[in-house]
């Protein structure tokens, strides 16, 4: 084999594995929940990213009757629009009554309890956000947002915005179909992995930085316990926010152990030619 045929599948190796690399990297896209078109639908809400991915997304809440209890009531998907005069419902591009944001995020209107057993009672006036706060003291809450993907994507960034405090989130993703919630919810957020991301400023709005999200067809964003820690979910402080952005690319493939052998063993050939005596 010449030197210059050696020079070349060296590049070409070279190439490969920078291209496998970079690739995936390549073409972010950004969904702005307050500035894109919103389509809803009965029970979810849909956005498009530049490149074409839907993100569909709805509102969940899961409440701990008890210190005790670690297999919450789950509920969900709720509606996008009013069927009652109190009724919990998932909205985007809707306008906050503090600091006139838009954001998407869960809301519930006038006091009043869900049937079939909710208990969740809220200030008679228009409460926005996903929030974790239970106004009748009978135990913990949590409010989370289910984001589920028409390909499998890697999700890089959040942006939370809110008017009261902090806005820490804990997150869990995963391949293939949306588990069960209702079987065992937090046994199914054990097995997804999750993850704490803190709110470090004070200020509308904090951007988390994720990692370990490279290759999920569904995401759970959701706020911590008001109270105690059930599993994977700490405890403590108020938690009240919407989301304004999201920072969507491709998924990123790990690249497979033989492919890594294939490439070593271009470069030892082209390492053996290259000394072999003339």
């Amino acid at each position: 084999m010449r030197r210059r045929e050696i020079k070349s599948i060296g590049l070409l190796a070279v190439a490969l594995f920078i291209g496998i690399a970079v690739a995936p990297n390549l073409n972010a896209a950004t969904i702005d929940f307050e500035a894109d078109t919103v389509t809803t639908n009965p029970d979810n809400i849909q956005f498009t990213s530049s490149d074409g991915v839907v993100v569909t997304v709805s509102g969940w809440q899961a409440e701990f009757p008890t210190t005790t209890t670690t297999i919450p009531n789950v509920w969900g998907p709720f509606p996008t629009t009013s069927v009652a005069t109190s009724d919990r419902q998932i909205f985007g591009n809707f306008t906050r009554n503090q600091l006139m944001q838009l954001s998407i995020g869960l809301s519930v209107e006038t006091t009043g309890s869900l049937t079939p057993t909710e208990t969740d009672t809220v200030a008679p006036n228009f409460q926005p956000l996903f929030d974790n706060n239970m106004l009748d003291g009978t135990g913990d809450e949590i409010q989370f947002a289910l984001f589920e993907y028409s390909e499998s994507v890697s999700v890089s960034q959040i942006i939370a915005d809110t008017s009261v405090n902090n806005s820490h989130i804990w997150l869990a993703g995963g391949l293939g179909a949306v588990p069960d919630f209702s079987i065992d919810f937090l046994a199914t957020l054990t097995s997804l992995g999750v993850t704490i991301s803190l709110d470090t400023m004070s200020g509308p709005e904090f951007a988390h930085n994720l990692t370990g999200f490279n290759n999920v067809d569904f995401l759970l964003v959701g706020t911590n316990p008001f109270e105690n820690t059930y599993g994977p979910l700490p405890g403590g402080a108020t938690s009240n926010f919407g989301f304004s952005r999201m920072t969507l690319g491709p998924a990123i493939i790990p690249i497979p152990a033989t492919a890594w052998l294939f490439g070593s063993a271009l470069g030892l050939l082209a390492w053996l030619r290259r000394n072999k005596p003339i």
